[in-house]
């Protein structure tokens, strides 16, 4: 095993469990071994006690100049800035999901060809029972999988179809046409699910781990951290929008919807309550009501459209804000007034367990149970 950051040096693996994703069909498989490790001693006090300090992050996910936004912070010293993903990352997504997209414009193309072949040729029955239905197909692993069973129990006269690589026909160039026999196109089709697939990994993998490593050092450097008590999914696409969204409002929100899936600041807040326990750090979650909209600096409560701008000027007080970066503010200013009172919600901050784990337990709990309470 491949460990790509090393374990803490005390500590007890409390799960382990080993997870295969299949990638690009069969005997193209990718294991992974999962480990959750649960820290033998507490914190620290003495080094949590050296830490001083209050930072307010205000999540969100915008387009900004060489990069988009994930969230933005500031401290009680007056330091703040944003936190943000650069370009090249969804360039290198945008890249991967390309391949995705040559690969469907093949499937469609080749499935229309297959269909025409079979109606006029004679299958066997229990071909002809699955593929009844095949100018109806939109899924390419639909047709991958029945390629591959194909390939390895073939039939009286589907030579013409499935055919060998020597036989494919070529253009000019060289290049092979993959839409014509069963055989080509299957290579072609597992060779772009894998460019897809990969590419696409590798770059959520990375995006995961900056998500770690900011957080990490936000949790070592403060003592307490202020989030937003606020579900993401409820402000995310169109149900944030009013009833009478107007198509441009509509087109907007859809376009927000799609980074938001790309930037994921939901895994970054998980990655910094994941960090915050780890190393004793104070996590509050505060209310979130009015805080893009009260200035921050004479409090002044103006209503306004926050969506297709980032800047606000202040009717009352003439100051120029950041949106993210006034929320913040805010926030320190709520936290301030309000005490250091832990505020935390079971919506706003991740729970003890995993959802993988909750299920195990629940299936073990369930068979002590039916083994009258004894361990196996």
């Amino acid at each position: 095993v491949a460990i790509h950051r090393p374990l803490p040096p005390t500590g007890r693996i409390k799960w382990a469990w080993l997870q295969r994703d299949m990638i690009a069909g069969p005997r193209s498989d990718k294991w992974s071994l999962h480990l959750t490790v649960d820290g033998t001693e507490a914190p620290d006090p003495k080094v949590v006690a050296d830490r001083d300090g209050t930072v307010a992050i205000d999540l969100g996910w915008r387009v900004r100049p060489g990069g988009f936004r994930v969230a933005y912070w500031r401290d009680g010293e007056g330091r703040h800035d944003e936190i943000a993903l650069p370009e090249i990352v969804f360039k290198h997504l945008a890249r991967a999901r390309e391949y995705g997209a040559i690969r469907q414009r093949l499937f469609n193309a080749f499935r229309d060809q297959l269909a025409k072949w079979i109606d006029m040729a004679t299958v066997p029955g229990r071909l002809a029972r699955e593929v009844h239905t095949l100018r109806q197909w939109r899924s390419a692993d639909r047709l991958s999988r029945l390629a591959w069973r194909w390939l390895r129990d073939r039939f009286d006269g589907d030579t013409a179809i499935v055919g060998p690589h020597e036989t494919c026909a070529r253009d000019h160039n060289g290049v092979i046409d993959c839409t014509v026999h069963v055989a080509c196109w299957y290579a072609k089709d597992r060779h772009l699910d894998k460019l897809c697939d990969y590419g696409t990994r590798r770059v959520l993998g990375q995006r995961d781990e900056t998500y770690r490593r900011l957080a990490a050092m936000l949790a070592r450097r403060y003592r307490t951290i202020l989030i937003e008590d606020f579900a993401l999914p409820e402000v995310a696409g169109r149900r944030g929008l009013a009833a009478d969204a107007t198509d441009g409002e509509k087109v907007r929100a859809d376009r927000a919807s799609s980074r938001r899936h790309v930037v994921a600041p939901g895994a970054f807040r998980a990655a910094l309550v994941n960090a915050c326990r780890a190393r004793g750090t104070q996590i509050v979650a505060l209310p979130c009501a009015w805080t893009t909209i009260d200035c921050a600096s004479c409090g002044q409560r103006e209503p306004w459209d926050a969506a297709p701008v980032i800047d606000h000027r202040c009717s009352a007080c003439g100051a120029t804000w950041d949106q993210d970066h006034q929320a913040a503010a805010n926030l320190l200013a709520r936290y301030r007034a309000s005490g250091p009172v832990l505020l935390d919600s079971p919506r706003a901050l991740a729970s003890g367990k995993s959802a993988r784990q909750q299920r195990f337990s629940q299936r073990r709990d369930r068979a002590r149970g039916a083994d009258g309470g004894q361990d196996g």
